[in-house]
């Protein structure tokens, strides 16, 4: 099948676009990470009321502690952390994928009709 100078402008045009949003919510997840973690130092420097604290993790939940032994989230606290990470992570990664695909959908439902116009 040969393709115009048009038509292949519009199939690189759809293929930038499809693999650009992806990378881009990628990335806008990415920054809300980092901006998490800049929340949370912040909420440890008032919870502990010092700035000398070390960060660890603790089963994947991130944890400071100071020299004393006092920590920021609590114990207490942990508990649920695990089930708001779950749904934090389904809901954004589901979020992700679901565009993807509704973009690469969109993507073929263009081609085929640009192919059919063209053929008439």
């Amino acid at each position: 099948m040969v393709f115009g100078k048009k038509d292949k402008r519009i199939k690189f045009f759809l293929i930038v676009v499809t693999v650009l949003i992806p990378v881009l919510l990628t990335y806008l997840m990415i920054n809300t990470q980092a901006e998490m973690l800049k929340r949370f130092e912040t909420e440890a420097k008032e919870y502990l009321e010092t700035d000398n604290f070390r960060i660890e993790n603790h089963d994947g939940v991130l944890v400071a502690v100071t020299e004393d032994g006092r920590q920021y989230p609590p114990e207490e606290w942990i508990q649920s952390y695990w089930q708001y990470k779950l749904i934090y992570t389904t809901i954004s990664g589901g979020v992700i994928v679901a565009l993807a695909f509704i973009l690469l959908m969109f993507a073929d439902w263009y081609v085929k009709r640009e192919e059919k116009r063209r053929d008439n």
